[in-house]
């Protein structure tokens, strides 16, 4: 019930729905009780408010007062002055209770307001009270000798009991109230300090102040264990003391907490210190002690300055000494000066400063320079051009080349046109110059050929790439370096060469391949093995053999170069279990690795000679390829190569090496040339004109090539040595192959590289070749390349077909088949009784044949057809049963019919004849089926009525069944019917009825005339008047004319434009009539016209327009033309800037381009390549690309330059940049190359890995990550979330925002916010007005609510209300219902009254209480229970105000302090009560007549005896006088007496007989109609 109470007192004016332990909503549930003017507004209430008071709530405040009031009928004001106070507890409801609850002792009377009362409890004798607002009762409890003094005894009573209060008797109409003593005066210390506080009421506070020298104050709080303090604190004062500042010591005076000091420093010293006082500490605070300075210098940057005296802490602006400038500022501290703001910069002194581009340096002088300033100055003229920036700063001269640069001027040297670098005929290309001039151009003839000496060259084989290189022996060094790859086609182990042949061992396949020497390239294609037979890991060829060493036997075999094939046999040198690795055989010597480590020998190339060795010590490292130059042994090991000589080799001797460079190899072969004989070799030399420009230093090839002839060498084709003789450059010579072989060679020389087109094909000799068992011979086949070149052979007898044949690099290669024949035989349809017989078929060859039945009885229809295939029989088509004659039936009439072959269709007339129709019946496989036509009754002559016979009756003729007939129309109308007949059904199929039309007078175009009298849909053609021509159409339909004029008039002769400009002349014509003209001068083609109504028009034919001279134009450029006749094309020289030709051509007077176009030339000039790079270019032909040019320094690359439509553009490379310093996503980075890279560490967390390309750094992986930025979030429920700055990997709590409420948790990840929302966290959405259905299906409107928000709505048209809740977004029903369970409004009783309440909802209270009507004291709550409302409690709040009675009280005048300080001062009733008055006087009391009991004994006495003398003779009275009995059990023998006496109302007479069946009886010889019987009881009710 407190609890109840507490929610009910919470929703009242004055209430705090979050008061100090629940007091202030005490408070409000006082205030409610008592208000009766005040307006009540509506709360909301959340789940959070429902709170339970604890014991502190009932602790009050008395107040004495004098009280003055105005009493009206219905507002009471009450003024309040304080005079004291005194603490009181509210115990409970009921009287006070001892221990055990025994009753306590003390006084109590009537007749006393509640403050007098208290008023009487505020001695200190006083244990409490307890007082009964309706009976006006107190009691005061303590010893009641000690609570009478000061008291009139005779207005008292005293209670026995104990002496202490610990509990009530919790019943309502009075309430227990315990006196609660005030904390006394007394002394607190803290800190040291002392403090004096007052008298401290109960449950209240005191702040105190600290005394001085102490600052601060306590505050102070009386509870049940005395005084506490709750905050606060006395800070110290700061004694006087001294601080060192370095070597100074400074005083200082002592000072209050929190107060600032400042001393000064000692003597000849300068300064103040400040001290600040915290709690008894001093602290320094700011100040320094320093000496003044002396006047001196100071460098200021690269001056020195001159300053004063300067005192400490001052700082001075100065000026720079001559020949510098700036402003720097100086400050003294502590006798030290010190730069603290700007500084001095030299200006720079004439002089020279060193110009440096590349190789080229030269001095340029200058004169005298500001700082910061810049000039431009001329480039020194004898070793440069152009003009460059000198920029001073801080003394210092630098070069500015972002405004101008120096190019060089070139130097004698040599140009380049192609080749390879480190390539022997690439070097001889080159063509020497002299000095250049920056700018300037020069043509450079080619070197002329001269006589060459050939060289040893050493073969290595890369280890990473297996790609071979070549470089001359005497080069070789342990700095040496192989160039490029000579091919890289295929991937090799090995290599040897021979005679000008490259022979080499394949990586993938351990094939053996070989290529003339002089047609090795990057790109050359080896072709196809020289062996099948044999697996080689590695090679050596000698006097004329070559020698492998097997993968799988590791053994060497040989076989002589000369008439070598791929399937040519190798003989086998070695049979022994030495694990060879590499072999080179010198002369008969085989020399071989073994093991990788040691070197044997075999003197004999026999196989049965056994290896001698090692010749060489044991090697550390492995050896993977040797080979022996002269006395030299030649050896790879780790992937270098190393020597030792021949002669000297043993097995201590010691390899000389490594004598090759960084660039490892995997194995080596040379390709020597007799040291002793010199033989010159033809230099064919260089053909051409290279022109050539000076640009900064480098002297680039705008155009020309300097080309190779082409020395004799040897040209192989597979495996066929042709030799071919000295070529010019371009030259081609034809090499036919030898008659092993078909084919020629195209050989051509190109820049010295012998090139051929063609293949010497293998022929193929004389074989056979099988086709499905049939043998064909051929002859001898010649190679040939076309695969649509084919020879034919027919296949023997008795196979049909040809075999197509054509040989290929020795192979044959065949197309055909030869076919077998087919015997004869027979088919015989399954399941059937026919046949077919076929003769014997030749492949591919068809026969046809009959259907021939077993059974003579039989019949059958078709054909078979047959097709020899490869000597089985193929059968298409089939027999198929007839069908005999028989009668069918259709629309149940008969059919006969006769013999139908299938699938044919014969036509019978229905029985009995053709008026009942005609079918089509079709044999299907032996059954008859009607497939057209049925069978049906025909139509009798009758009279027919309808809609198209304009509803007149028609007589129509008989009509067959299917068939139709023309019938006339009723003679009231006109036209004809075409009548059908569907079984005994007309139907109308075409043709109408209708009205004839009269004569009428027609004018119309071209014609006046009167038609004549037409029937329905009749028509004719009058002939239009002169000078028309033509018909005029008349028809009639349903009694009305159409009439169409077709006149029309002629042509006079004229002119007309026909489409495409072109004017035509034309003679006069009649309508119709047609005139051929041609078109006129200027257009092409022929017209005919033809004259319509007065105009003539285009009946076929067209004018084309020619083209008029002019210009044609493009986007790009446009070329001029004379006249061009349609249809025609012209082709036109373009103009003197650009290059090629036009083809016009004119189409209706429109040129288009037909073929070609003019490309526009590209001038010689600069190109900029890009931001500070312009690159100077010669004049290029359209699609013509420049030579290339190297990038600038601070960048990387070349450029080629293409002329596109008259525009450079870069055709080939770039001009990528290198990065300068800078930074990406926060983290720095310094100076980088093009395509360096580097990690970087980000400023926050994370790395990066980026990478310079073009000048831009770009990050390769990894990632800087971040914080987050203040925002905005939405959630899956499209919430908003709002937040604050995030550090990364941080978190905080976001909130809700716009139509949501709640908070929510939000975490940071690299400038990325998620949520991460902890238990229960999220946003709640706020409701929208709208509709809500209750459970009993009341609808009612809902307006807009915020979540968790609470709102009453009142139940439209019924009792009760439902409490509305808004939860995320959705209104929902949180308490009551709607429905007749519900209490409407109304009056219960309430004690002594009647109170009016409220709707309320079924199961629930009142919101708030009821006020008792009248002068009723006390306010009533209500709960209802199934319609029934009933009274749950009844309160009264009634402050203990002295001379204040409970009915002139009234809550709502009263402030919100006063209602706050009395709040507990409430009481429970035990319904509506009028307290009670004074008591009456007392009044005179009668005193006791005695003598009343004898008077009343006489006459009790007197009045028995007469009552016993009537009964007794009453009882013995006599027979006559008694009452007689009417009824009687056994017969009257004197019924016959009364027989005659006639029937009296009110007596009782015998029947004469038994009752009739009528229910009629006779009475007293009447008869008489029986009464009905009264019903004795009631209905039960129908429950019992």
């Amino acid at each position: 019930m407190e609890a109840r109470r507490q929610r009910r007192r919470a929703s009242l004016p004055g209430a705090s729905p979050h008061g100090v332990g629940g007091s202030r909503a005490i408070l409000g549930v006082a205030l409610a009780l008592c208000l009766r003017c005040c307006p009540v507004s509506a709360a909301v209430e959340d789940d959070a408010n429902d709170t339970n008071d604890t014991n502190e709530t009932n602790v009050t405040t008395t107040t004495s007062i004098t009280l003055t009031s105005t009493t009206t009928a219905t507002t009471t004001t009450i003024f309040l002055q304080e005079a004291g106070t005194v603490t009181y507890y509210r115990l409970g409801d009921g009287d006070c209770l001892a221990p055990a609850s025994r009753p306590v002792r003390g006084i109590s009377t009537r007749d006393f307001l509640h403050g007098s009362c208290r008023e009487v409890c505020a001695t200190d004798d006083c244990l409490g009270y307890a007082y009964a607002p309706c009976e006006r009762i107190c009691t005061i409890y303590g010893d009641p000798r000690m609570l009478l003094k000061g008291q009139d005894p005779n207005a008292w009573n005293a209670i026995n009991g104990w002496g202490q209060i610990t509990d009530t008797t919790k019943r309502c109409g009075s309430a227990c109230f315990l006196r609660m003593a005030p904390c006394l005066d007394g002394v607190i210390r803290s800190a040291g300090a002392t403090l004096k506080y007052g008298n401290i009421t109960f449950r209240a506070s005191q702040t105190v102040p600290c005394p001085s020298p102490y600052r601060g104050a306590l505050e102070l709080y009386c509870g049940l264990s005395g005084v506490e303090v709750v905050s606060g604190r006395c800070l110290r004062q700061c004694p006087g003391g001294s601080y060192f500042d370095r070597s100074f010591e400074v005083f200082y005076p002592s000072s209050l907490h929190g107060d600032y000091t400042s001393s000064g420093c000692p003597r000849g010293a300068q300064g103040n210190i400040t001290m600040l006082c915290l709690d008894g500490e001093a602290n320094y605070a700011n100040g320094r002690c320093g000496y003044n300075c002396q006047p001196g210098s100071l460098r200021a940057g690269s001056g020195i300055v001159m300053y004063p005296a300067m005192s400490h802490q001052a700082a001075t602006p100065l000026d720079c000494p001559a020949g510098w400038t700036g402003e720097p500022v100086l400050r003294c501290f502590d006798s030290m000066v010190t730069l603290t703001d700007g500084k001095c910069d030299k200006h720079c002194a004439p002089g020279k400063i060193l110009i440096e581009v590349g190789a080229a340096v030269d001095e340029l002088s200058h004169g005298l320079i500001p700082h910061a300033t810049s000039i431009m100055l001329p480039c020194p003229a004898s070793t440069f051009a152009g003009q460059i920036m000198l920029k001073c700063f801080d003394g210092a001269v630098s070069l500015d080349t972002s405004k101008g640069s120096c190019q060089r001027h070139c130097l004698p040297g040599n140009v380049s046109s192609g080749g390879k670098p480190n390539d022997y005929i690439s070097i001889r290309r080159n063509v020497s110059h002299g000095s250049l001039l920056h700018g300037s151009e020069r043509n450079l003839t080619c070197k002329p050929g001269f006589m060459q000496y050939p060289e040893d060259q050493l073969y290595v084989i890369g280890v990473t790439d297996k790609l071979p290189y070549r470089i001359p022996l005497r080069l070789l060094s342990p700095t040496c370096g192989y160039g490029t790859a000579i091919n890289e086609y295929k991937e090799v182990l090995c290599v040897a060469v021979a005679e000008k042949i490259m022979y080499v061992v394949g990586a993938q396949d351990n094939r053996i391949y070989r290529q003339t020497l002089s047609m090795v390239n990057p790109t050359s294609f080896w072709g196809e093995t020289i062996s099948l037979t044999m697996l080689a890991s590695y090679i050596s060829i000698s006097n004329g053999y070559i020698f492998a060493l097997g993968v799988f036997d590791l053994e060497v075999h040989k076989q002589k170069l000369d008439g070598m094939t791929q399937d040519s046999a190798w003989e086998q040198l070695s049979d022994d279990t030495l694990p060879l690795t590499s072999i080179t055989v010198v002369q008969n010597t085989i020399y071989a690795s073994v093991g990788g480590s040691r070197i044997y020998k075999k003197d004999q190339l026999t196989p049965f000679t056994k290896w001698t060795g090692p010749i060489s010590g044991a090697w550390m490292l492995p050896i993977t390829s040797i080979q022996i130059v002269g006395d030299t042994f030649y050896a790879v090991a780790s992937e270098r190569v190393y020597a030792q000589n021949v002669s000297t080799m043993s097995l201590s001797s010691e390899w000389i090496g490594p004598l090759s460079g960084e660039q490892r190899v995997h194995a080596i072969t040379m390709d020597l040339v007799n040291e002793s004989v010199e033989v010159p070799v033809w230099n064919p030399g260089f053909v051409g004109v290279l022109s050539v420009r000076c640009d900064d230093g480098d002297v680039q090839l705008l155009k020309g090539a300097c080309k190779m002839h082409c020395s004799e060498g040897i040209m192989i084709s597979n495996n066929v040595m042709l030799n071919y003789s000295n070529m010019s450059n371009g030259e081609s010579i034809n090499l036919t192959c030898p008659p092993t072989h078909t084919g020629i060679l195209l050989t051509t020389c190109d820049d010295g590289s012998v090139s051929y087109r063609g293949t010497c094909g293998i022929n193929c000799p004389a074989s056979t070749v099988t086709s499905n068992g049939a043998v064909v011979d051929l002859p001898m086949i010649h190679h040939n390349d076309d695969p649509a070149v084919l020879t034919t052979w027919q296949c023997p007898d008795p196979y049909v077909g040809n075999i197509s044949v054509r040989c290929f690099m020795g192979a044959l290669r065949w197309e055909g088949y030869c076919n077998k024949a087919c015997t004869a035989g027979q088919w015989e349809r399954p399941s059937s009784s026919a046949i077919v017989k076929y003769p014997q078929l030749d492949h591919t060859e068809k026969y046809s044949g009959k259907c021939e039945p077993i059974y003579s009885t039989l019949s059958y229809s078709g054909n078979v057809s047959f097709v020899c295939v490869d000597g089985e029989v193929e059968s298409t088509g089939g027999c198929y049963s007839d069908c005999t004659a028989g009668q069918i039936e259709n629309n149940n009439i008969k059919i006969d019919y006769g013999f139908i072959p299938v699938d044919t269709t014969l036509l019978v007339p229905c029985l009995p004849d053709d008026w009942y129709g005609i079918v089509s019946i079709l044999c299907d496989f032996g059954y008859p089926v009607v497939v057209n036509g049925t069978c049906g009754k025909l139509c009798r002559s009758s009279i027919y009525t309808s809609f198209a016979t304009r509803d007149f009756k028609m007589t129509t003729p008989d009509i067959k069944h299917q068939m139709s007939a023309w019938v006339t129309c009723p003679r009231e109308v006109s036209g004809q019917l075409y009548m059908g007949c569907d079984n005994n059904r007309l139907t109308v199929l075409e043709g109408s009825c209708g009205e004839r039309c009269p004569s009428e007078s027609l004018a119309v175009y071209g014609a006046h005339f009167f038609s004549p009298a037409m029937k329905h849909l009749e028509s004719y053609d009058q002939p239009c008047m002169t000078p028309y021509l033509g018909k005029v159409h008349v028809s009639c339909k349903l009694g009305k004319l159409n009439v169409t004029s077709g006149c029309k008039q002629g042509c006079w002769g004229g002119n007309m434009t026909i489409a495409g400009g072109a004017l035509l002349r034309y003679p006069d014509m009649i309508s119709g009539e047609r005139f051929s003209v041609s078109c006129p001068l200027g257009y092409a083609g022929f017209v005919t016209l033809q004259c319509g109504d007065q105009v003539p028009f285009v009946q076929a034919g067209e004018c084309h327009k020619h083209c008029d001279p002019g210009r044609y134009f493009t986007d790009f450029w446009n070329v001029e033309h004379a006249q061009i006749f349609h249809s025609d094309t012209v082709e036109v020289t373009c103009d003197a800037a650009f290059d090629g030709y036009a083809v016009l051509k004119c189409n209706d007077g429109v040129v288009s381009l037909q073929d070609g176009g003019c490309y526009k030339r590209c001038t010689n000039g600069r190109f900029t390549v890009r931001l500070g790079i312009a690159l100077r270019h010669a004049r290029l032909g359209h699609g013509e690309m420049s030579p290339s040019m190297e990038c600038p320094e601070g960048y990387v690359g070349s450029v080629r330059l293409k002329c596109e439509m008259g525009v450079v553009s870069i055709g080939e490379g770039g001009c990528p940049a290198h990065c300068t310093a800078g930074g990406i996503q926060g983290a720095r980075y310094k100076y980088m190359l093009h395509t360096e890279n580097a990690s970087l560490v980000c400023p926050v967390a994370g790395t990066l890995s980026v990478r310079c390309f073009d000048g831009v750094v770009t990050i390769l992986g990894g990632k800087c990550l971040n914080g987050c930025p203040a925002g905005r979030l939405i959630d899956e429920n499209k919430s908003i979330i709002e937040y604050g700055t995030l550090e990364h990997l941080g978190n905080t709590t976001g909130t809700c925002a716009g139509n949501s409420t709640g908070y929510v948790q939000l975490n940071c990840t690299d400038t990325v916010v998620m949520l991460d929302p902890l238990p229960g966290q999220r946003c709640f959405k706020h409701c929208v007005a709208g509709t809500l259905k209750t459970s009993d299906g009341t609808k009612m409107s809902t307006p807009a609510m915020q979540n968790g928000q609470r709102l009453p709505i009142k139940c439209p048209g019924t009792a009760g209300s439902v409490t509305v809740r808004c939860s995320d977004g959705g209104p929902y029903v949180f308490s009551g219902d709607c429905g007749p369970q519900n209490c409407p409004a109304g009056k219960t009783l309430v004690g002594q009254t009647e109170v009016q309440h409220p709707e309320i909802n079924h199961g629930e209270e009142t919101d708030k209480p009821s006020q008792c009507p009248g002068d009723f004291l006390g306010e009533a709550t209500f709960s209802c229970s199934g319609a029934k409302a009933e009274v749950l409690n009844v309160s009264l709040l009634y402050p203990a105000i002295v001379n204040l009675s409970a009915k002139d009280f009234f809550a709502g005048n009263a402030t919100p302090a006063f209602l706050d300080e009395h709040i507990s001062e409430y009481f429970e009733l035990c319904g509506c009560c009028i307290p009670a008055g004074p008591p009456p006087g007392s009044l005179p009391i009668k005193g006791v007549d005695m003598r009343k009991i004898i008077l009343w004994a006489a006459s009790v006495g007197s009045v028995g005896v007469l009552l016993a003398t009537v009964s007794g003779l009453y009882v013995m009275r006599p027979k006559n006088l008694r009452f007689r009995k009417r009824s009687q059990i056994y017969p009257n023998e004197q019924a016959e007496a009364i027989k005659d006496e006639e029937p009296v109302e009110g007596k009782i007479v015998a029947y004469d007989g038994p009752e009739q069946d009528d229910g009629t009886l006779r009475i007293a010889g009447k008869t008489v109609q029986k009464p009905p019987r009264v019903q004795f009881l009631n209905d039960l009710p129908p429950d019992w």
